[in-house]
């Protein structure tokens, strides 16, 4: 069964905390790629991680606690 909605998530590597959702779905793989890339490109990597993630609901745009 194909889920609804895809993001990318940028996850905090300490904590498993996803701070940033970004909404990517219907776009093309190739989209999604060059999307993926430009954020790698700015990303701290021993800090953080992005990865893909299907959901059959939309979710917010982080699960970091509001401060």
């Amino acid at each position: 069964m194909k889920k609804e909605f895809k993001y990318l998530e940028i996850t905090r590597i300490e904590g498993g905390v996803v701070v940033k959702r970004i909404d990517v779905s219907g776009k093309s793989e190739r989209s999604i790629e060059r999307t993926e890339m430009g954020i790698l490109m700015q990303m701290n990597r021993e800090e953080f991680f992005v990865g893909e993630k299907d959901y059959d609901t939309k979710q917010k745009d982080t699960d970091e606690p509001k401060k």
